[in-house]
């Protein structure tokens, strides 16, 4: 059970994070403001992978009492987590050629961890 719903948690969170990518590429070459970017590319892949995640990985049909208020609180962490991270890493080196990618790769790998085990065990429990 847990593989299954590790490989399905995988697959919407590389769909999330593909949209989450796209958002802050876009805005950020848009507006150039990097924390707004990555905050509002973060929220659309959230918005993704409460409803990928509910139904797909954790079998949650219906909607449950409490589960997107706990939802919002795990993901508010992990933007808070997501952003810093992301910003630690580019202060590391601004010139190196792909600390944009790289950064945004490390930020989304933490808040990724972060985020299974609080869905398993905090959002969608049984």
């Amino acid at each position: 059970m847990l593989n299954k719903e590790i490989k399905l948690f995988l697959i919407i969170g590389v769909s999330a994070t593909f949209l989450d990518f796209l958002i802050y590429s876009l805005v950020f070459y848009v507006a150039e403001h990097l924390n707004f970017a990555k905050t509002l590319g973060f929220i659309c892949g959230t918005i993704f992978t409460f409803f990928g995640n509910r139904k797909f990985t954790f079998g949650h049909i219906r909607h449950r009492n409490g589960s997107i208020l706990r939802h919002f609180f795990l993901y508010l962490n992990s933007l808070i987590l997501n952003v810093t991270i992301n910003n630690q890493v580019l202060l590391l080196d601004a010139y190196f050629e792909y600390v944009f990618f790289i950064a945004f790769i490390i930020a989304t790998a933490a808040s990724t961890i972060l985020n299974f085990i609080g869905m398993k065990f905090f959002v969608f429990i049984k």
